[in-house]
């Protein structure tokens, strides 16, 4: 199940599940002013066991907003080791304004799980 605060991501959680990942949530480093949420993300399918880090990437315009909300991420980050400082790897997203990112979500997510498919096999 996805985490409660995380209801815009939920299709995000469900479809990288049924792409055979398994998710558990992580805290982000003390300094990780930039990480909203990180994600564990461990394959259920070959390579079993594989993790690949999904971290959903707070604007650097809100990092001084505490507590940040799920409308201050901006960015997805893909890592294949726990992210200690901001991921400049495997960035698949940058919004332009807030309209156009209510509309480009979707294409966001499939992407997301493209490179997480892909990185399993890294």
């Amino acid at each position: 199940m996805y985490p409660a605060k995380m209801s815009k991501f939920k299709k995000l959680h469900e479809a990288l599940e049924q792409d055979g990942w398994s998710i558990t949530k992580a805290d982000p480093p003390s300094e990780g002013w930039w990480a909203f949420e990180i994600w564990i993300l461990q394959s259920k399918w070959r390579p079993v066991g594989k993790l690949v880090y999904l971290t959903l990437k707070i604007h650097p315009m809100n990092a001084t907003k505490r507590p940040p909300s799920e409308s201050d991420v901006w960015d997805i980050g893909l890592t294949h080791e726990f992210p200690l400082s901001e991921p400049d790897n495997g960035i698949i997203y940058e919004k332009q304004s807030q309209k156009g990112l209510l509309k480009k979500w979707p294409d966001l997510f499939k992407e997301a799980i493209t490179r997480a498919s892909n990185m399993r096999g890294d």
